[in-house]
């Protein structure tokens, strides 16, 4: 899940900091790296808020085809 949002932000072109910031609450950028590491995982809401703001589906995070 981790290269997965990796790689829809870089298509965005957005930082991990930027994407956090848009995440709101207490993220940070570290928290976005230690996502896309697998150092750390996140909750279904927390999920579902990175792909809207990604603007992609649930699916298309977890989709490990």
């Amino acid at each position: 899940m981790g290269n997965k949002i990796r790689e829809y932000r870089k298509a965005e072109n957005l930082s991990q900091a930027k994407l956090a910031e848009m995440l709101g609450g207490n993220s940070d950028g570290s928290y976005i790296s230690r996502l896309e590491l697998g150092k750390l995982s996140c909750s279904t809401d927390q999920l579902y808020r990175i792909s809207r703001a990604l603007d992609v589906s649930l699916k298309d995070l977890v989709d490990f085809e």
